[in-house]
Order: structure tokens, then sequence, then C-alpha cells
């Protein structure tokens, strides 16, 4: 599901967007690049440009 994801947002989303992910999975998002939010709250970002 992330991989389809991914190639979505690759695809679609525009350029320099920010995308959230909030869930309480450590270390299952940064395969796909993503940084913790943290402390500012529990959650993934990455910007479409690092895809």
């Amino acid at each position: 599901m992330m991989d389809a994801l991914v190639a979505w947002l690759r695809a679609e989303a525009p350029a320099g967007a920010y995308v959230n992910l909030m869930a309480d999975v450590d270390g299952f998002y940064e395969r796909w690049g993503f940084r913790e939010s943290a402390p500012a709250s529990k959650g993934m970002w990455i910007r479409t440009e690092e895809l």
C-alpha cells in the first residue's frame, strides 16, 4: 500500500507539497524517506521533491 501511495504522490502531488502521515508506528515510514515530526506531533512528513 505504501509503495502505491508513494508512486501516486510522485506522479500527482504538486512540487514542494508536504505529505503528513499521522500514526504511532515507529520505524515503518522511514524506509520511504519520511521523517519524524515530534515533538509537536506524533507522525512523519516528507516533501514531494524528496520522493
